[in-house]
């Protein structure tokens, strides 16, 4: 070794001497390695991933965009139960859903089909707060199998209500069990011409059409309606939103019908229909009502035969 050469311990204590100088702790591995390997006499090699690198950019997340869902609203039309499945793990099906309905009116009333009988009643919301109060129906005998009592007590112990996709949930009291309804399917009025059954005469009451007496009503795709009013032909324009519907200026040929019952039916019938504001339409029966939950005017397709006037 000339006198020129640094001997190998001095470069080992100059690097050691450097460890302690050095204010970046991201060297230390750095020089560790460089002080062994040079200790050892061999090349000191740095791999590209041992060299100290700045930590990543924080990038900030976009925030999330709500998703734009439509809003299910009880009030929006006819709801048909499905079942009862009570927490005991049973469960009650309704043996026909399109006679066992509820219809939320936006004033806070019910209207109800109980198996073969008619129903009313009041409703409350707060938030998913839902209390039902049925109220008076009618008193048919509805016949074995009828789910009616069940039906009516199962409202009566409504204490929430949530929606399962397009499900209805009413939850009972104290975790009982949950009352499942489906939406009524969406309908058309029109495709054919309904034949009127009965209507509101005026003076409280709902009468059948005179025998052997065609009074009808065809609903146009384009919001019109006109048909045969006994002894005149009638249109004028209607709309409908949800199972609600709202009729124009109706009017009518001037011809004279035959007898003054003809006449007085004819009057009563387009009345009828002019104060009509809601409608129902279960199987082909269809049942239009007044803002009083009245009923107005009650339809059939023509696939319904009409009842045979008495000999």
């Amino acid at each position: 070794m000339s006198d020129t050469t640094v001997p190998r311990f001095a470069w080992v204590m100059l690097a050691a001497a450097l460890l302690v100088l050095v204010a970046g702790a991201a060297l230390v591995p750095f020089l560790a390695v460089s002080v062994m390997a040079f200790a050892a006499g061999a090349e000191t090699t740095i791999a590209p991933n041992q060299l100290p690198s700045a930590a990543p950019a924080q990038v900030p997340r976009p925030a999330p965009v709500a998703s734009s869902t439509s809003q299910v609203d009880v009030r929006q039309g006819l709801w048909l139960w499905q079942r009862t499945e009570y927490s005991d793990d049973t469960t009650v099906t309704a043996p026909d859903p399109s006679k066992y309905t509820v219809s939320f009116q936006a004033d806070g009333r019910l209207a109800l089909q109980v198996d073969c009988n008619r129903g009313t009643g009041t409703y409350t919301l707060d938030g998913p707060q839902l209390t039902i109060t049925p109220g008076a129906t009618t008193l048919i005998a509805c016949g074995p199998g009828s789910q009616d009592q069940v039906f009516l007590q199962n409202l009566r112990d409504v204490a929430t209500y949530v929606f399962d996709g397009e499900s209805l949930v009413l939850n009972l009291k104290v975790d009982s069990g949950n009352m499942i309804f489906s939406p009524q399917p969406p309908v058309s009025l029109s495709g054919s011409t309904w034949r009127v059954q009965s209507y509101n005469n005026g003076r409280g009451g709902v009468v059948s059409v005179l025998p052997d007496v065609q009074v009808t009503a065809t609903f146009g795709t384009e919001g019109s309606v006109n048909g045969n009013a006994g002894c005149n032909g009638y249109r004028g324009p209607y709309t409908v939103a949800g199972s609600r519907i709202t009729f124009g200026s109706i009017v009518s040929t001037k011809r004279a019908c035959l007898s003054q019952p003809l006449t007085d039916q004819e009057t009563a019938f387009l009345a009828a229909l002019g104060a009509s504001t809601s409608y129902e339409l279960v199987g082909d029966r269809l049942t239009l009502r007044d803002d009083a939950r009245a009923t107005q005017v009650v339809l059939v397709r023509p696939s319904v035969q009409p009842v045979p006037s008495a000999p």
